[in-house]
């Protein structure tokens, strides 16, 4: 299936959680499109004054590049410059997600936080790594991606997201930064090589990527044997670089042994690869505010070597800018490709269906989004996850007949497959309204799994376009068996709607069929759907039903009490809540459910938008 997202790189598994909903994130800059071919070498450049602040404006004509000091002729060239984005003001804003995923990612940094574990484990270091990341992920921008890896065990890892609150979490999950067992100071070597491999399969778009390591140092050549480490970091890390170069990635590290503690393997990876090491310190803020400078305000070029030798050698790169008292930062070197290797059946591509899920990033050749709530199964321990796949293509012009392929995989947060789902759909569409510039339908699904955290991988090929989409989103399954009260997710549904198939695909968990919309007009008419369950002795349940404007301001509040007359004999009580869209302003808003019975609390957040 091949490499994934670098989580799954990191664990040497198949498949990662990814992004969350990017659809309320305005794009704030088109990303530049370099053409000219593969044998463009890549180049992020950040110039700096002596005030170590961002020299902006400069044009093509600045630069002087020189590869084994030879000039080399620029082809390509792009500036950069993002500003700082303010956070929302209302906390609902800024710590729920969307809970519909999309496939239309606009993202301007892709980020990877790396938390590595070494030889000691050292309170001071533990805080340090923990106080450091989280500043990290407070400086990010709402339409960056983030994920969180550690260097062994990926249990609480977070993938791909823009999800503040999941990256936060993953951190403070972060518990042994020390293992008797690890002797090499951290597998840093390896994790670094296949993170970069993984990025540099995934053939992403010439945007930042950065590498952020947070750990107590990397091991170096001679300072950990073979038969305890496996393999020669020396080696491994050539490994980096090589990926590294092909792929653009700038590593960044702090070491977070504090002042006096080392760190010349991470200086050695810094340079190497246009990034820096923020070692001998006790106060890592002036360094981890220096990696935003540089990753929010740069130039991307490209240029095509004199020298075409594939020969695998080093190639050292020298980048001037024309102006006085600048400081140029960029990897000092790269490594020259090898000569093709041949094509073999073992080489070949896999099935499109399959393809279309094996990236770090889905493929939107169909735009989707997607919906997932899970629900409990009466009297047994695996969970009914619903999903609802939204289809958006050119407005049709005639009826159509649309023969739909889903592909449905979940992961474990390792990389675990843990189900399938496959199903052709076919549905009869008809022509979009005057003026319409898209038609929308959506796809209905089931998959069944235990309690735990998945990533679902889906594809969709659209017959009447022979594309194909592909869209990944994450869900935590309660144990609803166990829970002394827990709830479903929650579906929505519009009427007026779209096409919807198969019709009855859901009907044995909701008795209406979901929307993945949740822009709707106050002519519409919407309603939400969820379950609440008992686990242990049966009571009422107290249930509130909010809805929160942009303010965090209550517009509609109401509570009730679910009797316990009112569960089935599966412990399980429908409800349905009408939204009065009708009576909502145009603007985003939160529904908001909350169940509780004597000290048990559980609550549902769903975002939805009011034109």
């Amino acid at each position: 299936m091949g490499r994934l997202h670098a989580a799954a790189v990191a664990s040497g598994a198949c498949a990662a959680l990814v992004v969350a909903s990017l659809a309320a994130f305005q794009t704030q800059q088109p990303p530049p499109v370099f053409r000219g071919g593969t044998e463009l070498v890549h180049l992020d450049v950040s110039v700096v004054d002596r005030s170590r602040q961002p020299v902006r404006e400069l044009t093509k004509d600045d630069f002087t590049l020189f590869e084994d000091g030879k000039p080399q002729t620029l082809e390509a060239f792009a500036a950069v410059d993002l500003p700082d984005v303010p956070l929302p003001a209302t906390k609902w804003m800024r710590e729920v997600t969307p809970d519909v995923t999309t496939n239309e990612i606009a993202y301007q940094r892709l980020v990877i936080i790396v938390l590595g574990e070494g030889a000691t484990a050292d309170l001071w270091a533990v805080r340090a790594l923990k106080e450091s990341a989280a500043k990290i992920i407070n400086r990010l921008r709402p339409d960056d991606l983030a994920t969180v890896l550690y260097s062994n065990n990926n249990t609480d890892a977070q993938n791909f997201t823009n999800d503040r609150a999941k990256l936060l979490k993953a951190v403070e999950a972060f518990r042994n930064i020390g293992r008797a067992s690890n002797p090499c100071g951290m597998g840093a070597p390896d994790l670094l090589a296949r993170v970069a491999e993984g990025i540099d399969e995934a053939r992403l778009p010439p945007r930042r990527k950065t590498v952020i390591l947070l750990a107590p140092g990397i091991a170096e050549a001679g300072t950990c044997p073979d038969r305890l480490c496996g393999t020669d970091p020396c080696a491994r890390m050539l490994d980096v670089f090589r990926s590294a170069q092909r792929a653009n990635i700038n590593f960044y590290a702090i070491n977070v042994m504090g002042l006096g503690r080392g760190g010349g393997g991470m200086l050695t990876l810094a340079e190497n690869t246009g990034g820096k090491a923020i070692v001998n310190t006790n106060d890592f803020d002036p360094g981890i505010a220096q990696i935003f400078v540089e990753n929010s305000s740069y130039y991307l070029l490209g240029y095509r070597p004199t020298n075409v030798k594939a020969d695998g050698t080093f190639r050292r790169i020298e980048v001037k800018v024309n102006r006085p008292g600048v400081e140029v930062w960029t990897r000092k070197q790269y490594i020259a490709p090898l000569p093709p290797k041949p094509v073999t059946a073992a080489s070949a591509k896999p099935d499109p269906s399959v393809e279309a899920i094996a990236n770090i990033l889905p493929k939107s050749d169909v735009p989707l989004r997607i919906a997932i709530a899970p629900f409990a199964r009466p009297g047994e321990s695996m969970a009914a996850v619903a999903v609802a796949l939204g289809v958006r293509r050119p407005a049709l012009a005639e009826r159509v007949t649309e023969e739909a392929t889903l592909t449905i995989r979940a992961f474990t947060v390792e990389g675990d497959p843990r189900g399938t789902a496959d199903q052709p759909i076919v549905l009869n569409l008809t022509p979009a309204r005057r003026g319409a510039e898209f038609s929308r339908y959506d796809l209905l699904a089931r998959i069944d799994l235990k309690p735990g955290r998945y990533e679902l991988r889906v594809s969709a090929k659209s017959s009447s376009l022979d594309k194909l989409g592909s869209v990944y989103a994450d869900v935590d399954v309660p144990d609803f068996q166990k829970a002394p009260l827990s709830m479903s997710g929650v579906l929505l549904s519009v009427t007026p709607g779209v096409p919807v198939a198969p019709a009855e695909a859901l009907s044995a968990i909701a008795p209406m069929a979901p929307t993945t919309e949740r822009t709707f007009l106050r002519v519409e008419r919407v309603a939400a759907f969820l379950h609440v369950y008992q686990g242990g002795r049966p009571a009422p349940v107290t249930l509130t039903r909010r809805i929160l404007d942009a303010n965090d301001a209550t517009a509609v509040e109401e509570t009730t009490t679910l009797a316990v007359e009112q569960f089935t004999a599966a412990r399980s009580a429908d409800v349905t809540f009408p939204l009065p869209v009708a009576r909502l302003a145009p603007g985003e808003y939160l529904l908001r459910f909350e169940a509780a019975m004597g000290s048990h609390h559980v609550r549902r957040d769903v975002r939805f938008t009011v034109k």
